[in-house]
């Protein structure tokens, strides 16, 4: 069964978005990788991609079970949960994305019996990207949004801390805007700026009437 969805979405972190277009963007041909998957609220994020031993032509990559088998030894000795291999990506060069039916039949040898992500992209940065559950019943969900995980660089302190330096807000601008030394030239307030219907505009605004 096949089902199109607006709300779930593929996350890439950014590290991974960056290897993905590295790596496709050095091969003469196709390629393809591995990657860590973990479910979030509204998808699934991929954090972080592995490029396993592979041969690659121009119109296929190819990775041998012994190669997956040493990828997931490697990553066991370095402290990862394997059972998070749940990515898969690969590209098609300069063709356009969508599914082959050797993609349709490598993607059901990966999966595992949870979910599974996959995902399609060219040397245009163009991407294609599924999820396909399988418990408690097969879904496969195609057309998946891809989007850019932002990380949270825990800037709020700075920020703050400048804004109450460098920031001085005039909390009585409708004073200023009625007062007798008008802090504006009318002049150059005109047009769409600021609309001929000024005053009446700021009455609805002391109203509580006019947004922005």
């Amino acid at each position: 069964m096949k089902l199109l969805s607006a709300e779930i979405k593929v996350f890439l972190d950014l590290s991974v978005r960056e290897m993905i277009e590295r790596w496709v963007s050095m091969a003469s041909g196709e390629i393809s990788g591995l990657g860590l998957v973990e479910p979030v609220p509204g998808g699934f994020l991929v954090t972080e991609v592995f490029l396993p031993e592979q041969s690659c032509g121009a119109i296929n990559t190819v990775i041998e079970p012994e190669a997956v088998a040493k990828l997931l030894i490697e990553l066991d000795r370095n402290g990862y949960d394997t059972s998070m291999v749940r990515f898969w990506f690969h590209s098609h060069v300069n063709m356009n994305t969508f599914w082959s039916d050797k993609d349709l039949s490598t993607i059901e040898q990966l999966a595992n019996n949870d979910y599974f992500v996959s995902l399609v992209t060219n040397k245009q940065e163009e991407y294609l990207a599924r999820v396909d559950i399988y418990n408690p019943v097969a879904i496969h969900i195609d057309d998946v949004p891809v989007k850019l995980e932002i990380p949270d660089l825990n800037l709020g302190s700075l920020c703050e801390e400048a804004f109450k330096q460098k920031v001085k807000e005039n909390q009585g601008i409708l004073q200023d805007l009625r007062g007798d030394d008008l802090f504006f030239n009318r002049e150059l307030y005109d047009g769409d700026y600021f609309p001929d219907d000024w005053e009446a505009q700021l009455e609805r605004w002391e109203k509580g009437g006019v947004e922005g």
